[in-house]
């Protein structure tokens, strides 16, 4: 959900402005004709017709923010703003203004983390991997002198007491500072949620928030596929949980089903499913939380967006392939809790490289999990508090090979000398676990390991 709040006065401005919030969606080429270089005409389109005189951006990658800056510089806009990484690289809440109405008095781009000034910090909840942040310029208009401030941001898409505390964060900040706002922001999140009541239950500056969005509704439309007004009434809930998985044929719909799916959504390899099919699906199943299978790596981008589009609790199984996804549901155990289900198969694991901060480039993990894919998923952030760099991954409990590997900006090579070293006389250790699982069992148990050490000679 995208939103605009401001301050709930009779007169905000004596002289009215015209503000846009705009996400700025990853450049992929999963998206096709809406890859980020095919949209470059229309989204420079869009900002000449509607000639807004301040615009808040999401996602805005650091290609996407030079090209901005480019683009607009002929059209009298600055843009500001730095990236979320610990660099001041990556995605940016980047503003734009126009510079012959507005002067900026100050800039400031802060975490939303317990310790905001860290560059790439974010919370320990439940957040992503991804930092999030929001950057707040204070304007003067100056026709009329008057100062305020326009803060945009981005919560995080994946936990909600994270976009929680986030929201509070904003909150916060303008209270603080006791100037008239504007608030821009992707939301990630549902009307009437916690995250987005945060923000509409708080008087900042002793005065209501006021929504000048809510009458929109739910915002996103994933390039026209997700239409809010075609979609179904939501399920009430008649027990705690339930799953949808994607597959294709009517043979695997019925494995699926015989193995206690809810809700089949019709995809696989060549026909992907979109995030309307798969809300569709979720709304339907009377569950308070909704298990998805998308049973294909292209799929789980698509189903997790769902999460902020309904008032249910999604939790997004990354099943890549359908032999994955039926060994979910073989082991799932829908009368236990939430917790048992994701994490009795599934762990969230956390890596960490103690490596100083290096510019240039990124560290990835790289392995057979990976498929040897330099996608964000597995891009480690700097984290300057620990010094060092982070990822945190949901994996199947069981034993991998990986490595750490160094890819320079602009390449899609990783290098090991850094993380690994290069000399074939290093000592090599490898770990064996040996696990059973006793007929009947519901989970394999480690019953042995051994380590051998191997040094070439």
């Amino acid at each position: 959900m995208y939103m605009v709040l401001i301050e709930n006065q009779e007169v905000f401005m004596s002289t009215p402005i015209k503000v846009m919030t705009f996400n700025m969606r990853i450049s992929t080429p999963v998206d096709g004709d809406n890859w980020f270089r095919n949209r470059k005409p229309k989204i420079a389109e869009v900002i000449r017709r509607e000639n807004p005189d301040i615009i808040g951006f999401q996602e805005a990658a650091s290609v996407m923010k030079k090209w901005l800056g480019d683009e607009l510089a002929p059209l009298g806009y600055t843009v500001v703003g730095c990236g979320r990484s610990a660099d001041y690289r990556g995605e940016s809440t980047c503003i734009a203004f126009k510079r012959d109405d507005f002067e900026l008095i100050a800039l400031e781009t802060r975490w939303l983390s317990a310790t905001p000034l860290v560059p790439g910090s974010r919370y320990a909840a439940d957040q992503s991997s991804c930092p999030r942040v929001y950057t707040a310029a204070t304007l003067k208009h100056k026709d009329s002198d008057e100062i305020f401030i326009f803060l945009n941001t981005h919560l995080d898409h994946k936990g909600s007491e994270a976009r929680k505390l986030g929201a509070l964060d904003v909150v916060r900040y303008l209270s603080e500072r006791k100037l008239p706002y504007i608030i821009t922001g992707d939301m990630n999140a549902h009307p009437g949620t916690p995250e987005i009541e945060a923000f509409t239950a708080y008087a900042i500056n002793g005065k209501p928030v006021i929504d000048a969005t809510a009458s929109l509704g739910g915002t996103f439309h994933g390039f026209g596929k997700y239409n809010a007004e075609k979609a179904p009434k939501i399920a009430e809930p008649e027990k705690p949980f339930g799953v949808v998985s994607v597959c294709a044929g009517e043979g695997l719909a019925d494995v699926f089903s015989n193995l206690g799916t809810d809700g089949i959504i019709s995809g696989g390899q060549t026909m992907n499913p979109s995030t309307q099919d798969i809300l569709e699906a979720v709304n339907k199943v009377p569950a308070e939380t909704v298990f998805v299978l998308p049973n294909n790596k292209n799929i789980i981008m698509a189903a997790e967006q769902v999460q902020a589009l309904t008032p249910k609790n999604v939790v997004v199984i990354p099943s890549k392939t359908v032999p994955q996804g039926i060994s979910a549901m073989m082991v799932v155990d829908l009368d236990a809790d939430e917790d048992a289900n994701t994490e009795a198969d599934y762990l969230f694991v956390h890596f960490q490289l103690d490596m100083p901060l290096r510019p240039g480039g990124h560290y990835y993990l790289t392995g057979a999990f990976t498929y040897d894919n330099f996608t964000p998923q597995y891009r480690m952030e700097y984290n300057a508090t620990e010094r060092s760099y982070e990822t945190t991954l949901l994996l199947k409990q069981g034993a991998y090979d990986y490595m750490y590997v160094w890819v320079p900006d602009g390449t899609s090579i990783g290098h090991t000398d850094l993380t690994e070293g290069n000399s074939y006389e290093a000592e090599n250790e490898y770990q064996i676990y040996i696990y059973h699982r006793p007929f009947g069992g519901r989970y394999d148990r480690l019953v042995a390991t051994q380590e051998i050490k191997f040094k070439q000679e």
